[in-house]
């Protein structure tokens, strides 16, 4: 059985990682753990995901549940933190897109790559959801017709507090709604 840990509880944490290795691969995976450095955050996901055991900081959680590989959904500034500390502590990496925000920290997540022989995975959440799969079908199949056209608004700055407690946010990207706002954080 694969373990792995989360670093960074948000939304898509829980929906595309935690739910999903709680629910659908619990044959085969185990989430050892969550850290969130608002523990709130990472109670939350645990909750809504199995009871992962929620830690108060990233190296005990690594050291305490041996995982193969470390899960970084952080906000995008934080990845290349996140993802080189995991393959110094001895494991894989998945982070979510982008994988850092700028080439100097691209750089050192290869360097760290090559120092260490493990590896990182980049993914592309979207492209995985169950709707956009079955678009994709649809558009590929001719159900549609032709496509001339495609319009898509995805609302990041949309913050849902009643479903996902923000308060006591260590960032204050966080606390001010949502961090994707600002240029200077998210990696574009």
């Amino acid at each position: 059985m694969k373990r792995y840990v989360l670093v960074g509880a948000s939304s898509r944490a829980l929906s595309m990682f935690a739910r999903p290795i709680a629910e659908r691969f619990s044959d085969t995976a185990e989430l050892a753990g969550i850290y969130d450095l608002n523990g709130a955050r990472a109670t939350f996901v645990s909750h809504a995901a199995g009871d992962a055991p929620v830690f108060a900081d990233f190296e005990t959680m690594v050291r305490q549940t041996e995982p193969n590989c470390v899960i970084v959904a952080t906000i995008d500034r934080y990845h290349h933190d996140y993802i080189i500390r995991a393959l110094e502590m001895g494991c894989d990496a998945i982070s979510e897109k982008p994988m850092t925000i700028d080439a100097e920290k691209c750089r050192a997540i290869l360097a760290a790559e090559q120092r260490t022989g493990r590896k990182v995975i980049v993914t592309f959440n979207m492209r995985s959801s169950p709707y956009i799969i079955r678009a994709k079908e649809l558009v590929r199949g001719g159900t549609i017709g032709q496509v001339l056209n495609a319009h898509l608004e995805w609302f990041l700055a949309a913050c849902r507090r009643d479903l996902f407690p923000v308060q006591n946010a260590p960032f204050p990207e966080r606390s001010e709604g949502h961090w994707h706002r600002f240029h200077a954080v998210q990696g574009c």
